[in-house]
């Protein structure tokens, strides 16, 4: 868990509701580079929905430039 890259998601996105709280919870497992591997159930149970709307909220968070993914590999870059 990383308070920096914490501390930059609740400073710096401008996500909103669910997107938001799946965002803080990528922020919650990553490293301090903002690396992050959670599979999507995982990530589902942290955020409290379901896997389609983590995924949704994820493919929001890519369009807006605030993480990168690949698989089940995120990058935090909102603040960076």
């Amino acid at each position: 868990m990383s308070h920096l890259v914490s501390n930059r998601a609740w400073d710096h996105s401008k996500a909103r509701g669910s997107t938001r709280l799946v965002l803080l919870a990528l922020a919650f497992k990553a490293n301090d580079q903002g690396e992050a591997t959670v599979p999507l159930k995982e990530l589902a149970h942290l955020a409290g929905f379901s896997q389609r709307a983590t995924n949704l909220a994820v493919a929001e968070l890519v369009l807006d430039r605030e993480i990168e993914r690949e698989g089940d590999r995120y990058v935090v870059k909102v603040g960076a």
